[in-house]
């Protein structure tokens, strides 16, 4: 008896192959119980996969799985489109455009949009960007701590200033002897109230959009909550796993929205700007004023070597006004005791959102059958691989003198794009059906003779009850996690433009005059009668020292 059905096996490898050339799983499995059922396919075939050659085949309804041969033999080999790509895209693509709608971006024009580019290719780069930028807003505030006996109140103005010239001056800040001088300008007792209102209109300025990005991400979990739950999200038309996996990977995208959106941006790529002009005005200091930013390009090399300067409005794309970008990420605006361990610090918690996006991803696709790696292993891989070789670049390129200013922001672009570009084809084509087909499905990675394809959705439907919400759960904490140790480590650049309506209406108060409010400096005493001594013990306190 097993010869003729052996034979029937040949028969069937050789004359079903042309008219199932696609894999489709449900239908494979449909037609392999057909066959079995009216006995043109023995229960015994080699078609069915052993654990050993004399333990039973999975030919039951629960565990039914075919070898590689098998498969090629019964489903096709040939790679086929899932019928199902509008529920497929869905799960992920929706959740995805959500959040991208949702990052805070820059007041300027269209280029602002390339910052979404920045982002997709460039992700460990744009954390790392939106990190220096809290840090930078976090040493203004410890530089306006220094000065003693001066109120809360004072010093966030103090520090609310500094960080307005920090926005102007970008990469040229390189130390306190900037903020020195600023004191040295501004030491009358009769400037402090120009300052308060300085302090005051640019928190006024400042977006504040952390409602809106708190719902959006409350919806960005409902559809992933949609995902496993049918009572939800209605019965989806198939099992989740590989599908959900690219949205995994992409979660780095929730610390981005909450940290863009906690610091904010202003109206107009114009306000910071005219608010200090009119300091200057108000203050009679004649010395402010913005230089056209200069940018080089392959200046080791003079046969090649160019150079351009650029207006500053026109600058501010690549020099500052920008938070997803700020090649100077190794520049501090006051010196650092442990600098090299304070970039480290800076550059792990960059990475850490892009591996746990990574690591969730690639345990969904491990949890599918048969365990263990496949095809989709590597797409994901590379790709999160590309984005850590997108960061070095970006950071190399820059700190070695390759290219400055607008010479390296387009670089980064057009890199930005050679990795953007590709890695979002390849994950819609994957969540379409680019590797479905009998050999990915096979475990291909695996030992050759334990390449199977498991043809039921049994343990697909446990795992989307239990596992693959867990990991997707646990994703999703660790990365509001990283949130959370940013804010608390840089609370007080977090702290520096919001102010409850309460603080600005006093400090308002304060710098008109009215006498409505009081400042607590020195036992209660007026800010203006005490501003000329505390401003000298803060520029005793502030060196001037090179980074």
């Amino acid at each position: 008896m097993p010869a003729p059905y052996r034979a029937l096996d040949l028969f069937l490898l050789l004359v079903a192959l042309p008219f199932g050339s696609a894999f489709h799983r449900e239908g494979c499995f449909h037609t392999t119980q057909h066959l079995l059922s009216n006995q043109s396919l023995s229960p015994t075939s080699p078609l069915f996969f052993r654990d050993s050659f004399d333990s039973p085949p999975y030919n039951g309804i629960n565990n039914m799985t075919l070898t590689l041969d098998g498969c090629n033999a019964l489903c096709g080999p040939q790679q086929t489109w899932y019928i199902d790509v509008g529920p497929r895209l869905t799960i992920w693509l929706i959740p995805i455009l959500l959040l991208l709608a949702n990052v805070e971006l820059s007041p300027l024009d269209k280029r602002k949009f390339l910052a979404i580019l920045h982002l997709l290719g460039d992700p460990i780069d744009c954390i790392w960007s939106l990190l220096h930028k809290l840090d930078a807003w976090d040493r203004c505030s410890e530089l306006a701590t220094r000065c003693n006996g001066v109120c809360p109140s004072c010093q966030s103005v103090i520090a609310s200033v500094f960080a307005a010239y920090e926005e102007v001056q970008g990469p040229r800040i390189h130390a306190e002897r900037c903020f020195e001088a600023l004191l040295q300008r501004h030491n009358s007792a009769t400037h402090f109230s120009a300052w308060r209102r300085v302090a005051v209109r640019l928190a006024d300025g400042r977006t504040d959009e952390l409602g809106r990005t708190v719902l959006a991400l409350l919806l960005y979990i409902f559809q992933l909550v949609c995902a496993f739950v049918p009572e939800v999200g209605g019965a989806p038309p198939g099992p989740p796993g590989g599908r959900i996996a690219t949205g995994v990977l992409l979660s780095w995208l929730v610390p981005v929205i909450l940290i863009s959106n906690a610091i904010g941006n202003l109206p107009s790529r114009r306000t910071t700007y005219d608010i200090l002009v009119d300091l200057a005005a108000n203050t009679g200091d004649d010395t402010f004023h913005v230089a056209d930013q200069r940018s080089v390009f392959l200046p080791i090399f003079p046969s090649l070597a160019k150079a351009c300067s650029t207006d500053y409005f026109r600058a501010l794309g690549w020099s500052g006004g920008i938070y997803m970008y700020r090649p100077w990420k190794l520049r501090y605006v006051t010196s650092t005791r442990h600098r090299h361990l304070h970039t480290l610090l800076l550059a792990t918690l960059a990475a850490t959102p892009v591996l746990i996006g990574l690591v969730g991803g690639v345990l969904i696709l491990w949890y599918q059958l048969p365990v263990g790696l496949n095809c989709r292993h590597v797409w994901l891989v590379t790709v999160a691989l590309l984005w850590n070789v997108s960061a070095f670049i970006t950071l190399i390129t820059h700190c070695s003198g390759f290219a400055t200013g607008a010479y390296h922001w387009r670089f980064t672009l057009i890199k930005d794009a050679c990795i953007a570009v590709p890695s979002l084809l390849v994950m819609l084509l994957s969540a379409v059906g680019l590797f479905n087909f009998c050999w990915c499905w096979s475990g291909p990675f695996q030992r050759l003779g334990k390449r199977r394809v498991p043809l039921t959705e049994k343990v697909y439907l446990d795992n989307a009850k239990s596992v693959y919400p867990m990991i997707v759960g646990l994703t999703l904490l660790l990365q509001i996690t990283v949130v959370i140790v940013v804010a608390v480590i840089w609370r007080r650049g977090l702290q520096l433009f919001r102010w409850s309506e309460k603080s600005r209406e006093g400090e308002w108060d304060r710098a008109m005059g009215s006498g409505l409010y009081e400042c607590t400096c020195d036992g209660g005493r007026s800010r203006q009668s005490s501003l000329g001594s505390e401003m000298s013990l803060l520029k005793s306190d502030v060196r001037v020292t090179s980074t």
